[in-house]
């Protein structure tokens, strides 16, 4: 109707309030700065860039971390306090597991450093924080290495976590309802979808779904009876028959599908019963070869993805046959590293592709990985 919802007094702020406001938060002024030179500022910092090429091409019994341990225990002897900045908790924790199974001593910071300084301990080769940085730099006045972890595990590939709104599944599922469509009730069973009407009970008017069954039989059902109905999901739409309201086809086919449900639940019982009666292969705790691999895989793990790699592999120490399982990459090379590691075999089922360019750069990292872990385990 062209009509303010609100007083126009509502929609602005005045000069007053608005300085009044803004004196309750920080400010910061930017000015400019000459510097007196064309040239440009340089820093008598040291450059850690090339860690990350030593530790590819590191080979032999002291393992890839070799170039990294002697630069942190050289560090500590000339009394630096070496700060390595990751990604995530979870990345400071592997580094941190990699350097312990070497001997070597790392402490994680969940707040500020402090001054390089005070922050220097001779028990302690590495100080573990969570940050992005490009490149790391060695400060000889300040006495102070930085690294980031990418310049040890290599750059990894971030995916920005999309926010998801919790929205009411049966609302989503009334959204997506065209007229038309089969529904499930959940007493009446399989009618179709002919929109919505208003009606006046008891004086009392309403949104009520009508729902067409066979015949000429029709339901109108309130609104704030959603939970009653969902979508029909099974065969085609044209081959179903739709149930006779006030019938019993649909309490007899729920029956069947209960008596297959029960069937099924049994067949399971009995298949994890033999599974559990029969002990598999047992493996061993994660060693210092998975966990490199692990920390050298590009991707970032999902929580999803963390929680399935930490359940398959609790389940390969167990003594009892391993379920089969499908996911991501890493999801697919984590579990194989750790019989490799120790000269057992592993059978890959992988599916047939069209082309090897359709070969994702995942998958082709994931390969590599595991057979450079199976290399080196028979070496």
């Amino acid at each position: 109707r062209d009509e303010l919802a609100l007083p126009p007094a509502a929609h602005f702020l005045a000069p007053d309030e608005v300085e009044a406001r803004l004196a309750l938060r920080p400010r910061v002024r930017r000015h400019g700065v000459w510097l007196g030179a064309a040239e440009p500022l340089r820093f008598g910092y040291g450059d850690t860039a090339g860690l990350r090429g030593e530790i590819q091409g590191a080979h032999g019994d002291e393992g890839a971390l070799a170039p990294l341990t002697r630069r942190l225990e050289d560090w500590r002897k000339r009394g630096f306090a070496a700060v390595v900045a990751c990604s995530s908790r979870s990345a400071a924790d592997r580094l941190k597991r990699l350097l312990e199974d070497r001997r070597m001593a790392a402490r994680w910071h969940d707040g500020a450093l402090g001054e390089p300084a005070r922050l220097y301990d001779p028990g302690f080769h590495a100080h573990l924080l969570q940050g992005d940085l490009s490149s790391g730099f060695v400060d000889e006045a300040a006495r102070l290495a930085l690294l980031s972890d990418e310049e040890i595990f290599g750059r990894r590939v971030r995916k920005r976590a999309r926010a998801t709104k919790l929205e009411n599944t049966f609302a989503v599922a009334f959204r997506e309802l065209n007229e038309g469509d089969l529904v499930v009730h959940v007493e009446h069973g399989i009618a179709r979808y002919q929109g919505l009407t208003k009606m006046q009970i008891r004086g009392v008017e309403g949104d009520f779904l009508v729902l067409a069954y066979e015949g000429a039989d029709r339901l109108y059902l309130p609104v704030s009876k959603l939970r009653q109905v969902q979508k029909f999901t099974g065969a085609a739409p044209d081959a179903v028959r739709l149930d006779k309201l006030g019938g019993s086809s649909f309490a007899l086919r729920k029956a069947r599908v209960k008596e297959q449900l029960l069937k099924m639940a049994a067949e399971l019982l009995d298949l994890y019963a033999a599974r559990a009666a029969h002990p598999g292969t047992r493996f061993g705790a994660p060693d210092e070869l998975f966990r490199e691999f692990e920390a050298e895989f590009p991707w970032e793990e999902t929580p999803d993805q963390a929680k399935a790699i930490e359940d398959v592999l609790r389940d390969m120490r167990k003594e009892r046959p391993d379920a089969a399982a499908t996911a991501r990459p890493r999801w697919r090379c984590a579990p194989p590293c750790s019989p490799c590691s120790r000269r057992s075999r592993w059978r890959c089922s992988c599916r047939r592709r069209s082309s090897p360019r359709s070969t994702s750069g995942a998958s082709a990292s994931g390969s590599r990985a595991t057979r450079s872990a199976s290399r080196r385990s028979r070496g």
